[in-house]
C-alpha cells in the first residue's frame, strides 16, 4: 500500500540525534538551545557564519574557513528560539574545541616549538584541547551567546575528558572577552599570518571558565537547563 504517513518527524528525529542538545538557557520569551553539530545541516550552518561574519580575519590570518582541524573537532552551534513566535530556530554563535599535541595541531602550527610557551603540566602531559573559532552574529552580542556558548562547550568537554587546563589563541584586539573567563596570556602579543594580525597565546582553567559563565548567565536572569531534553515551560532549572 503507498505510504499516507508524514516522516517529516522521523527525519527530524534522526538529525537531533546526530546533534545532540546538551543545554538550554531561558530568559523570558528567549531560549539558547546548545547542540553538538555533526549532521551535515549542522555544520553547514557553522560554516555559513564563519563565512559571513568572520572569513576576513581568517584570510588575514592565512588559515581558511573550514580547516582540517574542523573534522576532527567538536563543533557547538547555538541555536535561538522564540517561545511565543513559531518562526524556526536560528543559528546565533558557534564554537569549536580541537585535540591538539605539542608536535601537531593549529597551535604548533602557529606558535611551533611549544615546550617553553605551555605550562608545565601540559607540557608533561604532552596533550591538551584548544577552545577556538568563536562567532557570534553581529546582532546577539552581548546577549548571552559567548557565555552560553562558553558554559555549555566546556561543561560538555570538561565530563568527557576530565581536562583541566584550554589553550585559545585570541585576538590581542579581543583578549579581555577572554581574560573575562579567567585566560591569561602565555606569549605576548604575536604577528601571525600574511595580515600580521596581532594573537596572544592564552591558558584558561576549564572549571573557572565555566563558572564566571554562569555567574553571568545567572546574574542576568537566564535560567540554565542541563542535558539532553527540550526544555518546555514549567521544567526545572537549576
Amino acid at each position: 500500500m503507498p505510504r499516507e504517513k508524514d516522516l517529516f518527524d522521523r527525519s527530524a528525529a534522526a538529525f537531533c540525534a546526530l546533534d545532540p542538545l546538551i543545554a538550554t538557557y531561558r530568559k523570558q520569551d528567549r531560549e539558547l538551545l546548545l547542540r553538538v553539530a555533526n549532521s551535515v545541516p549542522r555544520r553547514k550552518d557553522v560554516l555559513e557564519m564563519r563565512s559571513r561574519h568572520y572569513e576576513a580575519t581568517l584570510r588575514r590570518l592565512g588559515v581558511t574557513v573550514w580547516d582540517p582541524y574542523d573534522e576532527r573537532a567538536a563543533q557547538f552551534l547555538c541555536l535561538e528560539r522564540r517561545r511565543l513566535n513559531p518562526a524556526p530556530e536560528q543559528p546565533v554563535g558557534s564554537m569549536r574545541i580541537v585535540p591538539n599535541t605539542l608536535a601537531w595541531g593549529e597551535v604548533h602550527d602557529d606558535f611551533g616549538d611549544l615546550t617553553s610557551l605551555l605550562p608545565r603540566e601540559i607540557v608533561a602531559d604532552g596533550s591538551f584541547a584548544v577552545v577556538g573559532r568563536e562567532v557570534v552574529v553581529p546582532s546577539h552580542r552581548s546577549l548571552g551567546v559567548s557565555a552560553a556558548l562558553v558554559h555549555a562547550a566546556l561543561t560538555w568537554w570538561g565530563e568527557r575528558t576530565g581536562a583541566r587546563t584550554l589553550v585559545l589563541t585570541s585576538l590581542a584586539s579581543a583578549s579581555s572577552a577572554a581574560r573575562f573567563f579567567g585566560a591569561e596570556p602565555v606569549t605576548e602579543s604575536v604577528p601571525l599570518g600574511p595580515g600580521r594580525v596581532p594573537v596572544i597565546m592564552m591558558t584558561v582553567e576549564l572549571a573557572h571558565a565555566r563558572e564566571r559563565a554562569e555567574a553571568w548567565l545567572r546574574g542576568r536572569g537566564w535560567k540554565i537547563h542541563s542535558g539532553g531534553q527540550d526544555v518546555r515551560e514549567g521544567e526545572a532549572a537549576y
